[in-house]
């Protein structure tokens, strides 16, 4: 089971690069800032439009048997969701708990029902352990 970064979230984000290279290269036709501010302008756009591009591509979140995958900014991170023994949802995350860990799933970034479905399927998992 597969869950995508929401379509506003996606949004914002390529506004933010196409501004961040735009004040970069208004800088350097101007001459305004350091030749490092400039182009470091520039090189962060370039960083925020390709992690956008790669979120376009990618799922946020993948839910396999029992190993679930969030996306990082280099690659997945993975957890086995049968490690744990409680699941609690909040409003921007939900939390596996068992006796010595804890994890929170950020789930903002992902499309919307995402904290339903997730919960429901997380809930699944760990009563069939139990």
């Amino acid at each position: 089971m597969q869950f995508n970064y929401s379509k506003r979230h996606l949004k914002r984000n390529l506004i933010l690069g196409i501004i961040q290279i735009g004040i970069g290269i208004l800088s350097l036709t101007l001459d305004s800032i350091s030749w490092f501010f400039q182009y470091g302008w520039i090189l962060i756009g370039i960083v925020t439009l390709s992690q956008n591009y790669r979120n376009r591509k990618d799922p946020y979140l993948i839910l396999d048997n029992e190993i679930l995958s969030t996306q990082n900014l280099f690659g997945y991170k993975t957890t086995r969701i049968s490690e744990f023994s409680e699941v609690l949802k909040k409003n921007d995350y939900l939390i596996l708990k068992n006796d010595k860990k804890r994890k929170k799933i950020w789930i903002w970034l992902a499309e919307e029902r995402t904290s339903e479905i997730l919960h429901s399927e997380l809930l699944k998992i760990i009563d069939s352990k139990n």
